[in-house]
């Protein structure tokens, strides 16, 4: 009979082989024994280490032999593999998302993203802050990102452009929403008369630059044919549809006054006070007040949003409303009306001039509002624009941004070379090689 060995050969240092060689030949051999059926309870134990008793071949006491089960079965393993080969198959987003998913910290992870509102770029906060008691200097509060998934906190962005990040934006216009309908119509700890006061919805334009090709009706007919100094057609006699591509083009790119657009809309802001300013001087001066003293007498409030126009130029729509000098809660004097209001803001946008500092470049030019000035009452009788269209319209417009409109884009320009790959027209591009030109003079 051929001595018997225990020793493990190689097949046996696969941990799903058996832990001793078979003997079939054998059949009485305790090797050879075939295994009992053990209960389901006792089945755990097979995935580990195992210490079994085996008559010893030579006789004698029996011989301890440790066996080592293996941890995972045949079919685990082929179970495994078949996992990480689907997980292979998944984009990086959804494999990281599984991976957040299986992390004992994702309940507060989701606390977070649900607390940002769906923020497209959070912020993300990393330190720790202590509130102590400053008598005692006992601790408060202590809270430390440490115990955040990720050793992060995540707030909102609160960017207001749509195309940077939809659920901010979202709630920047909702806010603009309420805050103008409540200063028209009452609410919000404004009294409910303010909706009797002067008010007014005024649009107020950028001049011209140069003709550009409009849509609508027939683009800018002319019987003459002319042509500019260099040579290209002064009109158009085209219907340009809405969307197409050459409505806000000028006419003539040499002819248009690129340095004049990007100065002016440089000082749009500046353009604005003085308009605001010269609507207080003429209401003053219309009801016979010192222009010092319009304080006394009553308070003019605003709500402005810029609208961009397919030749790059912003549109300003107002709210505006006149009160007592005490604010929402004062009533106006007897002399201000509506009609009134009216004729101040129109002179006011006529008279207007900012002047821009001298170069050689470019000259001293006089900037001023457009010809286009239109103010329209908003009467609580309903006869006029509806408030809640109104309240929206702004609010609409304060999310946009320059790109949505092709006016520009809404991401900075650090180097002269993004120009030339900013996906905008010529006319836009143009606009921003003078800007980047004009932005290089001390002046």
């Amino acid at each position: 009979m051929p001595r018997l060995r225990g020793r493990r050969g190689p097949q046996n240092l696969d941990r799903t082989a058996s832990p001793l060689p078979c003997l079939p030949r054998y059949r009485n051999h305790p090797l050879t024994w075939p295994t009992p059926v053990r209960p389901p309870k006792e089945q755990a134990h097979d995935r580990q280490r195992a210490t079994n008793h085996h008559l010893c071949r030579l006789g004698g006491p029996p011989r301890k032999v440790t066996a080592i089960t293996p941890e995972f079965t045949p079919a685990d393993r082929r179970a495994a593999l078949d996992r990480a080969a689907r997980l292979r198959q998944l984009s990086e987003a959804d494999r990281d998302a599984i991976r957040i998913a299986q992390d004992p910290k994702f309940p507060r992870w989701l606390e977070q993203v649900t607390a940002t509102g769906g923020c497209a770029h959070p912020i993300q906060l990393s330190g720790s802050t202590t509130t102590l008691n400053g008598g005692t200097g006992e601790i408060l509060q202590h809270y430390d990102t440490r115990n955040e998934p990720g050793e992060r906190l995540l707030i909102r962005c609160r960017n207001r452009r749509s195309t940077v990040c939809a659920p901010c934006s979202r709630l920047h216009a909702g806010d603009t929403y309420h805050l103008v309908r409540a200063g028209l119509l009452g609410g919000k700890n404004v009294p409910t008369t303010v909706r009797d006061r002067p008010r007014l919805f005024i649009t107020l334009t950028a001049p011209s630059f140069g003709p550009v090709h409009r849509d609508g009706e027939r683009c800018r007919p002319r019987r003459d044919r002319g042509r500019c100094e260099h040579g290209r057609p002064l009109g158009c006699g085209a219907v340009h549809a809405t969307n197409d591509a050459a409505v806000g083009q000028p006419l003539c790119a040499d002819c248009y006054d690129y340095p004049a657009h990007a100065l002016w809309h440089a000082h749009a802001g500046k353009l604005w006070d003085r308009f605001v300013i010269g609507v207080r001087r003429q209401l003053a001066t219309t009801a016979g007040l010192v222009q010092s003293r319009f304080a006394d007498h009553a308070r003019l409030s605003f709500a402005r949003v810029a609208e961009y126009q397919k030749r790059a130029a912003v549109h300003v729509h107002a709210v505006v409303r006149l009160d007592g000098p005490a604010g929402p809660d004062d009533h106006p004097p007897t002399w201000g009306t509506a009609e009134l209001l009216i004729d101040a803001v129109r002179a006011s946008a006529r008279r207007v001039r900012v002047r821009t500092p001298y170069n050689a470049a470019v000259g001293e030019l006089a900037l001023r509002w457009g010809t286009q000035i239109d103010a329209r009452p908003l009467r609580s009788d309903r006869d006029g624009p509806d408030d809640d269209a109104v309240a929206a319209y702004v609010a609409k417009y304060v999310t946009k941004g320059a790109s949505e409109t092709g006016a520009g884009t809404d991401h900075p320009i650090t180097t002269r070379g993004d120009i030339d790959t900013v996906p905008v027209t010529g006319h836009v591009r143009a606009l921003m090689r003078t800007c980047w030109r004009l932005g290089g003079l001390p002046e």
